[in-house]
């Protein structure tokens, strides 16, 4: 949801391809979890005014308010975490070496 966040302030509702592309993910899977994201009540999606293939993601008043509080949670723990590795180029480097990732 947070990746939504970004894009919708960016750029206002974005369709789940837009969304899939932020955020790296495949299209099938980014609509599986839209789906149960909108079935929660975070997230709403209407149809596009011009592509009837495609439809326009954004968060509800509840998702915000989700997003809000995981936000209070997970961020101290990513800034202690990137703290304690020295920056995200170094982490990567880190998990390059141990598992192959980079």
């Amino acid at each position: 949801m947070s990746g939504l966040d970004v894009l919708v302030k960016a750029d206002g509702p974005v369709t789940q391809t837009a969304l899939a592309r932020y955020v790296g993910t495949d299209l099938m899977l980014t609509s599986k979890h839209v789906r149960v994201l909108e079935d929660a009540g975070w997230v709403k999606r209407d149809y596009h005014p011009t592509d009837t293939r495609a439809r326009l993601i954004s968060l509800t008043r509840a998702g915000l308010a989700v997003l809000k509080q995981a936000a209070k949670i997970v961020e101290p723990i990513d800034r202690d975490f990137f703290t304690a590795v020295g920056s995200v180029p170094k982490f990567r480097k880190i998990m390059g070496d141990v598992s192959g990732w980079a």
